[in-house]
């Protein structure tokens, strides 16, 4: 028996080795690709920020860049057939709006295991997503 027997596996990815492995391994435990939802989350832009005050960045340029650069690394067919998304807001509400969106029915996140003053600062995003999911979580430690 798997751990991975679920319909809907969501991978949310941060563009981390730690997230490409988690998707990797997702990907190779389950029978369709299909069944693997890919969700990155931009930060919203800062009105301050120079793409901004010159007009040559929006959301929708962010999103096709990101789109492009993970087709770029993964080409594979089996990659195009899993739902991937990119929204824009606070990374874990976002996962778990998502989650509940789409009945996601296990999410495996990597923890970066921030400490001291980057953790108060930054937060864990998987902290989180464990303890608000509407799923299991598999947290994967570097």
């Amino acid at each position: 028996m798997s751990l991975f027997k679920r319909d809907r596996v969501l991978v949310p990815i941060d563009f981390s080795e730690s997230c490409f492995y988690a998707l990797e391994e997702a990907m190779k435990e389950m029978d369709s690709g299909e069944k693997v939802h890919i969700l990155h989350v931009l930060r919203p832009l800062n009105p301050g920020d120079p793409g901004m005050i010159w007009h040559t960045v929006d959301n929708e340029t962010r999103r096709r860049h990101v789109e492009k650069v993970f087709y770029k690394r993964y080409p594979d067919p089996e990659y195009k057939k899993a739902p991937f998304n990119v929204v824009v807001g606070k990374p874990a509400r976002k996962i778990i709006d998502y989650a509940k969106k789409n009945q996601i029915e296990l999410i495996i996140i990597p923890s970066h295991a921030h400490q001291g003053l980057n953790r108060f600062a930054l937060g864990s995003v998987a902290e989180r997503v464990v303890r608000q999911a509407p799923c299991p979580v598999l947290v994967l430690r570097d």
